[in-house]
């Protein structure tokens, strides 16, 4: 995996950086979404915004048996992730390959990550949701980064 750092030759008050691995590691521990992008049948870019799990290698993302980014996914294992919080911009971005590790027919995998993320996204309401989510037939894929781009601080360009 290559990690990049987005700066640019403009001066230092005006120029961001990359994200530290404990500070990567906190900003993914949050609940925010990331808009995950693959490519469809007829190679048209496809986007989603789904919820993932970082375990300080990979992405762990659960998508539901019917959709059509989880069968876009299986066909062609070409990823993006886009994950960003405006209020602190804070940004990381993400290509990699994604691989289905469980369906929908495996025992409960799956379901331990998704329990995680209900919790991490939903906090007290987790509960509910994931009875809800254990009567349901989702599928586990694992996203390997092959470049992560991190970035916190100001625009890479000057705004004129």
């Amino acid at each position: 995996m290559t990690i990049l750092n987005d700066a640019t030759q403009t001066p230092e008050s005006e120029r961001g950086r990359s994200l530290t691995p404990a500070e990567l590691g906190a900003f993914l521990g949050r609940g925010l979404t990331a808009c995950l992008a693959c490519l469809d049948a007829n190679g048209w870019p496809y986007s989603v915004p789904v919820w993932f799990q970082w375990d300080g290698t990979r992405f762990w993302i659960l998508g539901s048996e019917g959709s059509a980014w989880t069968r876009h996914l299986v066909a062609d294992p070409r990823v993006a992730l886009c994950i960003d919080n405006p209020a602190s911009r804070h940004r990381v971005m993400c290509q990699g390959t994604g691989q289905l590790r469980e369906g929908a027919s495996d025992d409960s995998g799956w379901l331990a990550i998704g329990r995680q993320m209900s919790a991490r996204y939903l906090g007290e309401r987790a509960a509910a949701y994931d009875w809800e989510l254990a009567n349901s037939r989702m599928l586990l894929f694992a996203i390997t980064p092959v470049q992560l781009l991190t970035w916190q601080g100001p625009s890479r360009r000057r705004r004129r």
